[in-house]
């Protein structure tokens, strides 16, 4: 792509169901204006906007995980049993806990978690929680920001 994919670009394009790349990847039944996702397309979607994202998975409001795709020819971080054990219970881990301030503050767009390694992003979509990992050279410019001057305080600090 010519254009860099941003962690902000995902989001916006999973968020909002209006967006026409997003449309192509969904199937519309005769239920009214009901939408039912088809998870494997958007996994290859979302996996073929950016080379740096590593994985996709989806987890259902049951906390059942629905998708859980590597980018092939990625070598994961984690088991598939870990995968299988750790991706259902981020949901109510991560976002749930922060969804309590939407009240207060507006719609949650997502959350970004930023490891040395990898950098993992959740997002909701109507009643799912759709998951990503990405390579650490995706671009997240505050947190990067924010974590190179807490370091640099933590170095000074030490000596």
């Amino acid at each position: 792509m010519n254009q860099t994919v941003t962690l902000t670009n995902i989001s916006l394009m999973i968020t909002n169901a209006k967006c026409d790349a997003v449309k192509r990847y969904m199937r519309r039944f005769c239920t009214g204006d009901l939408i039912f996702m088809d998870w494997n397309d958007f996994a290859e979607f979302v996996l073929a906007t950016d080379p740096l994202i590593r994985y996709v998975g989806v987890v259902d409001n049951q906390y059942r995980l629905i998708l859980s795709k590597n980018r092939p020819g990625i070598v994961p971080f984690v088991s598939d049993e870990t995968d299988r054990r750790y991706m259902p219970i981020a949901p109510p881990l991560i976002l749930e806990a922060v969804e309590k301030l939407q009240g207060f503050v507006g719609n949650l767009h997502g959350v970004v978690a930023r490891y040395d390694k990898l950098v993992f992003a959740f997002f909701r979509y109507d009643d799912h929680t759709i998951i990503l990992t990405a390579e650490t050279k995706i671009e997240t410019p505050l947190i990067t920001k924010i974590a190179r001057a807490l370091n640099e305080l933590s170095s000074k600090t030490k000596q």
